[in-house]
């Protein structure tokens, strides 16, 4: 062998062997590259999971804190709604009370609201149909004046309106109750659920 083959020999191992370094190197990068690239994306895909996750638990947990918040509103309003209807059944009660009760009752009213002068009581056409005879005497007796009980009604269900010379009291169940609708809507929703 010829020095010149000897030196194209020692070239063409020196170039394999350079070529060989650098496929090495380029398979060491492409495999670190890899490697950095599936770590990488194992962490993004456990983001995007965890995100998600915690997005699933945000989502629930507001859905179970409307739906709460929607039961207690409607439990409220059947709450309401009870105690509504027991005050207008209480109401109603009054005025489906025998005759005797119920002119004892107003009788009880006129004194506790009646001035002391002389007057006259509004009653309904229904309530002056039924009124006794002795009525006039026993409001006059309860107040310490003299109340007369109009000839003309009032448009009012029970109860009765007080007249002064053209100044009215209304003591109608309806601005009875309506006046005291606080006081018995806590005195309801106390009896309906202690």
């Amino acid at each position: 062998m010829t020095g010149l083959d000897k030196i194209k020999e020692d070239i063409q191992a020196e170039s394999l062997e350079a070529v060989a370094r650098i496929q090495k190197e380029a398979d060491e990068k492409q495999a670190k590259i890899r490697e950095d690239a599936e770590n990488a994306l194992k962490a993004a895909v456990a983001k995007v999971e965890e995100d998600g996750e915690k997005a699933v638990q945000d989502r629930s947990a507001r859905a179970k804190s409307a739906a709460d918040l929607l039961r207690r509103k409607k439990l409220l309003a059947a709450k309401q709604d009870m105690i509504a209807e027991t005050i207008v059944m209480a109401q109603e009660s009054i005025k489906n009370l025998p005759a005797d009760q119920y002119f004892d009752l107003l009788v009880k009213l006129a004194g506790k609201n009646a001035l002391k002068q002389d007057g006259e009581v509004i009653l309904s056409q229904k309530d002056l149909d039924r009124m006794p005879a002795d009525f006039e005497s026993r409001l006059s007796a309860a107040s310490g004046a003299k109340l007369t009980v109009a000839k003309k009604t009032a448009p009012i269900s029970g109860g009765f309106i007080l007249n002064y010379n053209g100044i009215e009291e209304n003591c109608s169940l309806e601005a009875i109750f309506a006046e005291k609708k606080e006081e018995l809507q806590d005195k309801v929703r106390a009896i309906l659920f202690a």
